[in-house]
């Protein structure tokens, strides 16, 4: 999936952008053609679609959060 910015695109969300651009009446007829092609082809092999939320979490993120929990105030009532 596209990403902007350096982050993945959720493909529902990629998907309901072209739906909703077929039909705004600002868009060229173009346009429409391409994101109807884009939709139909993200439906017709989901099977193709990257899921960035599925895969295995970053060691290093998770280890973090762990840390900044150990030594929050909050946790000096245990």
């Amino acid at each position: 999936m596209a990403s902007r910015g350096g982050f993945e695109s959720d493909p529902s969300r990629v998907v309901a952008g072209h739906k909703a651009a077929t039909k705004n009446p600002n868009v060229s007829d173009e346009a429409k053609e391409h994101s109807a092609q884009i939709v139909e082809e993200m439906e017709e092999h989901p099977e193709d679609i990257h899921y960035p939320m599925k895969e295995e979490k970053d060691d290093m993120r998770v280890n973090a959060g762990y840390k900044a929990t150990m030594k929050s105030k909050c946790l000096d009532w245990f």
